[in-house]
């Protein structure tokens, strides 16, 4: 996985007004799942930008399935507690 600064990638982002300038230098990496997960994985669509936390749950786990479904799955609990 290659990482470079957010600022490199805020132009392949349909959100990135939504961002703040502040994350411009975080390390990230853009991964995509594999196409028997999800169809048109080809396309590069979905595609997801990942942070430390991503590389975090692979150290538990070294599952890339596993560790993109964590992190999708996340948000689906907003406000659930």
């Amino acid at each position: 996985m290659i990482k470079k600064k957010l600022k490199y990638f805020r132009k392949f982002i349909k959100n990135n007004d939504q961002i703040d300038n502040k994350y411009n230098a975080l390390k990230v990496a853009i991964i995509t799942p594999d196409k028997d997960i999800i169809p048109d994985a080809e396309t590069l669509n979905p595609a997801y930008i990942v942070f430390d936390n991503y590389e975090i749950i692979l150290k538990w786990n070294r599952s890339l399935r596993f560790a993109l479904a964590v992190c999708t799955l996340k948000d689906k609990f907003k406000n659930e507690l």
